[in-house]
Order: structure tokens, then C-alpha cells, then sequence
């Protein structure tokens, strides 16, 4: 079993909002963390399709590559996952002109 976590596992992506935090707090000035973040987040959509807190981070992503239609795009999917969430509304009305 061990095996198989560390094939499958996530090594950029941590489990919990401090060790997320601290990383996320690297990805300004880390153009391949930022890379190897964004593929292991699209992993997590591909894999699960109630990733909704996925979708959120690389809306993130997108808005710190400035991209914000793809950061849109994003915050829409989450907003199908969680249709309740205000803030994902909030936050998708003041990317669109």
C-alpha cells in the first residue's frame, strides 16, 4: 500500500490549509512550482469532479499568470460544484467587465 501512495500521492499540492498556505505564499516567484501545482490541481478535476476547492486555486493560478477569463472559467466550475457559495459569485462578477 505504501507503494501505492507514494505513486499516487500529491507531493506540490498539501493536504491542509497552513501547508497550503505556505506554499501557495511561494508560487509568485516560482514559475516551475507554479507549473507543477497547476498540474497536480487539473489531476485533482480530472479525477474527482467535486473538486470544487481545485477549481479555486487555479482561478488563483490563472489570476496570478494573468489570465482572467481562464480564472472565469475556473470560479464558474466551482460555482456548478458549490451553487450556494456567495463569494465564488462575488469573486466571478468582479473578474467580468
Amino acid at each position: 500500500m505504501a507503494q501505492v501512495a507514494e505513486r499516487a500521492g500529491y507531493r506540490v499540492v498539501p493536504a491542509g490549509n497552513g501547508k497550503l498556505a505556505a506554499v501557495a505564499g511561494r508560487l509568485p516567484d516560482d514559475p516551475a512550482l507554479r507549473a507543477a501545482f497547476r498540474m497536480e490541481l487539473e489531476r485533482m478535476t480530472r479525477e474527482s469532479r467535486w473538486t470544487g476547492q481545485a477549481h479555486v486555486l487555479l482561478s488563483r493560478l490563472d489570476l496570478l499568470e494573468e489570465r482572467p477569463s481562464d480564472a472565469a472559467a475556473e470560479l464558474e466550475k466551482a460555482i456548478a460544484i458549490d451553487p450556494r457559495n456567495e463569494e465564488l459569485r462575488k469573486e466571478l462578477a468582479a473578474l467580468k467587465p
